[in-house]
């Protein structure tokens, strides 16, 4: 367990101590294609970061606006019927990507060598019983 707390220190002195400056971004207008492994459906995603839109095409049928700005999506049906409803969490898109995105990498990091390290320690006790 000390190794592991070492390790912690580690990252974060060698990450440093505040918010990384470098920003990064997606051009202003972008496509991009989101499978789901799962079901085998995919999504066309086209975002206007300018508009602060975003678009949704489900193969499936169907789209989705998501306004940023207002924190609404319009959800319109193969048949053409909208409904508007506040964005879900979900529906949060970044163009910039938060600077302290890192950090919360570092932590998930931390986290699994954590349940590695304790994993290999408790199978190596029920190894070692009679």
């Amino acid at each position: 367990m000390k190794v592991i707390a070492l390790l912690a220190v580690i990252a974060h002195v060698s990450l440093g101590a505040g918010p990384d400056p470098t920003t990064i971004c997606h051009s202003s207008q972008i496509t991009v294609t989101q499978n789901y492994l799962l079901t085998g459906d995919k999504d066309t995603l086209v975002s206007d970061f300018t508009a602060q839109k975003v678009a949704v095409l489900p193969s499936a049928g169907g789209r989705r606006v998501v306004d940023i700005a207002a924190s609404k999506t319009y959800v319109i049906t193969p048949a053409g019927a909208c409904t508007v409803r506040k964005s879900l969490p979900s529906e949060v898109y970044l163009k910039c990507l938060p600077g302290d995105l890192v950090f919360v990498l570092v932590l998930v990091l931390v986290l699994v060598l954590v349940l590695v390290v304790e994993g290999a320690v408790a199978w190596r006790l029920v190894r070692l019983s009679p």
